[in-house]
């Protein structure tokens, strides 16, 4: 089973710079892309004064 991702935000498939979709060959492998392109940081943590 290969496995894409759909991006609601762009409305398409995730893409390469060739304007190729992205073809995972495992589950992980698409979650690792996930994190490492489209993870969004961490609010920072304010101390009350």
């Amino acid at each position: 089973m290969k496995y894409v991702i759909f991006s609601f935000e762009l409305g398409d498939y995730i893409c390469n710079g060739e304007n190729k979709v992205l073809v995972f060959d495992t589950l992980g492998l698409a979650f690792q892309y996930l994190q490492k392109h489209y993870r969004k940081p961490l609010p920072e943590q304010r101390k009350r004064d």
